[in-house]
């Protein structure tokens, strides 16, 4: 299981991303559109436990899908800018 916090909603320029794992592993973070497809890639870690502030400046206004994708799992959430 995995805690993946976004905030704050709605977001401007920056989306701060909260990950909490069981355990340590490589993951992604994708910024996908309503229509799957991938529109920014923000950022690698190997923690379980880790704090991003992503800048989402460039994307227009809208409704996207923060995909966490691991190694031993991919978790997704919503979010609005």
């Amino acid at each position: 299981a995995a805690e993946l916090s976004l905030y704050p909603v709605p977001a401007n320029d920056v989306m701060n991303v909260d990950v909490a794992l069981e355990e340590s592993q490589h993951t992604e973070i994708i910024i996908l559109d309503l229509k799957g497809n991938p529109v920014m890639k923000a950022a690698a870690h190997k923690d379980a436990k880790y704090h991003d502030a992503i800048n989402i400046a460039s994307l227009p206004a809208g409704h996207y899908i923060l995909l966490l994708q691991g190694e031993k799992g991919t978790y997704s959430k919503m979010f609005v800018k």
